[in-house]
Formats: structure tokens, sequence, C-alpha cells
């Protein structure tokens, strides 16, 4: 008996991890210090 081992279909296929880069662009929010009018006492 000869114990052959065969050859096992094991390729080390390529995973398609390919690192996105994430566009995280730190987007410039319109914080516009609006007047409030509990700040400004117009009446």
């Amino acid at each position: 008996m000869s114990s052959r081992r065969k050859p096992s279909p094991h390729t080390p296929h390529p995973t398609p991890y390919t690192r996105h880069p994430t566009p995280h662009t730190p987007h410039p929010t319109p914080h516009t210090p609006h007047p409030s009018p509990l700040l400004c006492p117009s009446f």
C-alpha cells in the first residue's frame, strides 16, 4: 500500500483585502454662533 498524498489544491487565493482610503475628511460644520434671543434681551 503506497499511501501517496494527493496534492490538495490549497492555493492561497489573493483576497481582495485592499485598504480602501475612507473619505474621512473633517467637513467644516456650519456651526455659526447664531444670536439666540435668550442672550440678547430685546424685550
